[in-house]
């Protein structure tokens, strides 16, 4: 850059560039300097450029949580200044003692602190929501912490007895540094949600990786190789360095590229280095290790391939250590792992999770629902287990004799009075039990069951309510629908399936069959982005079409693309980072064709090659054309089965007969007529005469089959394509489904839309 006069060179290690602003432009015919690259941008001239690692506000997540110093919008806080619990200070009377009092504010506040403690980690929302949160690892070098490690792993047998710089080198021993987990979903402060303070994480960790991608800790781990070239990310033996160091002279070495020693051996240089190790520390603050077994190491990562992310939850057993071993540890969790990335694709990665999981999208609603119905599941397994093992708990009780061990089962005998009387009281007993459990999954199908936490205290403003309003959540009724499928075993409820159930539709003799229930800003608002989300889950789109194929008698109603894009009612399952579901009302129309699945057919999609399930649908008529012109939209009368006709014609075809035998083959075939006698001497005459003349009719039919068939061919492909077509499942079912806004309930204080999508 043309300036009045040359400035100082500044030097930034990290990217090992030093830059200045000269008088004269590169490749000035008088521009005798060594500064000849062209710089990333003029910001490296001005300063030197490093990017330290900023740890990201995080809340603890299911721990105790003291009610003291917490912010509005976390359930502690909201149960602690709107809870009224004087009534449970009434209780110890007007004649209390000083101590009673103080014994009723303690119990009152232990109250408190159990109402946080079961809201914020007894809870099947909070249960399935913290499952969604992502921790990445960096793989990194066998500093002195780490060998110490290894050689534990060596010294209790759990890897082979080899010198570790080779165990290092073949990929058998993999040291790793791991960050915290960051939660997708956690508590915030009023006006915020939880998506964009994750959102913020994931752009400050891209950030940093991207300063750092060609830095100096990500170059020297790139081209690691062996124990020697490890000291210089031992702590340590940096920090001892930066006391030793004897070269003060300046910047003299490349961080990049110098000796372990040259490294230590410059005081700005290993001291800027220790700065740029503890921030990856700051980072990566956790120690792991893989161990690959010989066959997998042959695949282990290499050189710039340093970054693993994983989904879920790290720690995936009990604390433990190796027997005679001087580590504790625990099993990490690597199912939702992917990696290894260099670090510029662990940006971009980073950011490819954020558009995919952005609330619009209803792949977390998805998930989350997914994950409630998998913990539900689990607790009406609980429920089936204990029923079913209550005849041997009965028998236990009733009969002293309950040792089965080595007896098989048999066939029931109940020639002993004895033995059927006791059989009969266990069956009793047992016929009453069910009939408990029965009576309650009746009961729970349609209950409301609610937990009332507490009263209220006398809110005396509008500003309050609405930032109390602010601070609370919806109405979730996913369990109180799971009841009754839970409880189906014992109750005999049927049709509990989406789409198994309708009632009378929008038009006129049509049925409304109600997939699912779609909220607003499920599970969270997004920015100012206006989408729904299922409030229960739906059905994979081959499942819920089998199940409306099942209706005898009834066809769904279909939108064709010209139809849809009139509505702007648009199928984006191919693109799941966008929005999929809009907040709208799509009404069925009588111009709608009726249509019905035939069958189903796994493929590969001519897009993005991956399988799909495709369904032939046969195209009927529109409602409209139903109602007026019904005899051409039903399947005619047939007066006579097919059987009959087949076999009238079956016997007219037959070669060698005379035409009278023909009839009275076919009436007699058909049930019209006793059978006839045979004539076989006719039969053999005319065949002979056909024989005679078959050679010469071979030439001819040899000539015209190939026309008549071609052109057979082509009506029938015509006719086909004008009766059925071929299309994904997924995005049938979308141009089969509608939706209409529900009416308000009241349930909670947010009033959010919700819609039923139906069929």
């Amino acid at each position: 850059k043309d300036v009045s006069q040359d400035t100082e060179e500044i030097y930034s290690p990290n990217q090992g560039i030093c830059c200045k602003f000269k008088s004269r432009k590169c490749g000035h015919i008088f521009s005798f300097s060594k500064f000849d690259a062209k710089a990333p941008d003029q910001s490296f001239c001005q300063k030197a450029h490093h990017v330290e690692y900023q740890i990201p506000p995080r809340s603890p997540q299911g721990q105790v949580i003291a009610t003291s110093d917490l912010k509005p919008g976390h359930p502690a806080h909201t149960v602690q200044n709107y809870c009224d619990l004087s009534s449970h200070e009434e209780a110890v009377g007007d004649e209390a003692s000083v101590a009673d009092e103080e014994k009723t504010v303690g119990s009152r506040k232990g109250l408190m602190q159990s109402m946080v403690n079961e809201i914020t980690s007894n809870s099947i929302d909070v249960m399935a929501k913290e499952i969604f949160s992502i921790y990445v690892c960096t793989r990194w070098a066998p500093d002195s912490e780490f060998l110490q490690i290894l050689q534990n792993e060596i010294s209790t047998e759990q890897l082979p007895n080899m010198e570790p710089g080779k165990l290092y080198s073949t990929g058998r021993f993999i040291p790793l540094r791991c960050s915290e987990n960051f939660q997708v979903f956690s508590h915030v402060a009023l006006g915020e949600t939880s998506f964009e303070n994750f959102e913020q994480q994931m752009k400050s960790l891209a950030e940093w990786y991207a300063a750092e991608k060609d830095g100096a800790v990500s170059d020297r781990l790139a081209k690691l190789t062996g124990l020697k070239e490890a000291k210089a990310f031992d702590l340590e033996a940096v920090v001892n360095a930066t006391k030793t160091c004897t070269d003060k002279t300046g910047w003299s070495v490349s961080i990049h590229s110098a000796s372990v020693a040259g490294l230590f051996a410059n005081c700005q240089a290993v001291k800027w280095w220790l700065a740029k190790l503890r921030d990856w520390h700051r980072a990566m603050p956790f120690t792991s290790f893989m161990s690959p077994d010989e066959d997998a190491a042959k695949v282990a990562p290499k050189e710039k391939e340093q970054i693993l992310m994983c989904f879920g939850k790290r720690v995936a057993s009990q604390l433990h250590r190796r027997e005679g071993g001087q580590h504790l540890m625990t099993d990490q969790n690597a199912i939702g792992c992917h990696g290894f990335w260099d670090m510029k694709q662990a940006g971009s990665m980073l950011a490819r999770i954020v558009k995919l999981w952005r609330p619009p999208t209803c792949q977390l609603a998805s998930m989350e629902l997914d994950m409630k119905v998998k913990i539900m599941e689990l607790m009406a397994s609980m429920n089936s287990r204990l029923f079913d093992a209550l005849p041997a708990l009965l028998t236990e009780e009733i009969s002293a004799n309950s040792d089965f061990d080595g007896k098989a089962l048999a066939a029931s005998s109940l020639g002993v009075s004895l033995m059927r009387g006791m059989w009969q009281a266990i069956s009793s007993s047992f016929s009453a039990l069910r009939g408990h459990y029965t009576r309650l999954g009746q009961l729970l199908g349609n209950t409301v069951v609610k937990w009332a936490v507490c009263p209220l205290k006398n809110i005396s403003t509008p500003e309050e309510v609405e930032k109390l309003d602010m601070a609370l959540g919806t109405e979730d009724d996913l369990a109180r629908y799971y009841a009754e499928i839970a409880y189906a075993k014992w109750t005999g409820h049927e049709n509990l399936l989406p789409g198994e159930e309708c009632e009378d539709g929008p038009l006129e003799n049509t049925k409304a069959c109600s997939l699912g229930i779609m909220q607003q800003d499920m599970p969270e608002p997004y920015k100012d982005e206006k989408f729904i989300c299922p409030v229960r889950p739906l059905l994979p789109a081959k499942q819920q079409l089998e199940v409306l194929q099942k209706k005898k008698g009834w066809c769904p109603l279909r939108m064709n693309s010209e139809q849809m894009k009139g509505a702007s009612w648009f199928y984006r399952g191919r693109t799941p980072q966008k929005t999929q579901y809009d907040m709208t009302e799509n009404s069925p129309q009588k111009d709608f064709q009726a249509v019905r699945v035939m069958h189903f057919k796994s493929r590969q999609d001519s897009e993005f090659h991956l399988w799909r399930n495709f369904a032939t649908i046969s195209l009927q008529c529109t409602h409209e054309e139903m109602a007026e012109t019904p005899r051409w939209c039903k399947d005619p009368q047939v007066h006579h089965s097919s059987s009959s006709t087949n076999a009238v014609l079956d016997s007219m075809g037959r070669a060698g007969r005379g035409t009278k035998r023909f009839v009275q083959q076919g009436l007699h075939k058909a049930g019209m007529a006793e059978e006839p006698h045979s004539n076989s001497a006719g039969g053999k005459a005319f065949g002979h005469w056909l024989y005679n003349r078959r050679k010469g009719a071979e030439a001819w039919i040899k000539d015209t089959t190939d026309a008549w068939f071609g052109k057979a061919s082509d009506r029938y492909d015509k006719l086909r394509e004008r009766s059925f077509l071929e299309i994904e499942a997924a995005e049938l079912l979308h141009s089969l489904s509608f939706q209409r806004e529900l009416e308000s309930t009241g349930a909670d204080s947010k009033r959010k839309q919700r819609y039923d999508r139906f069929a």
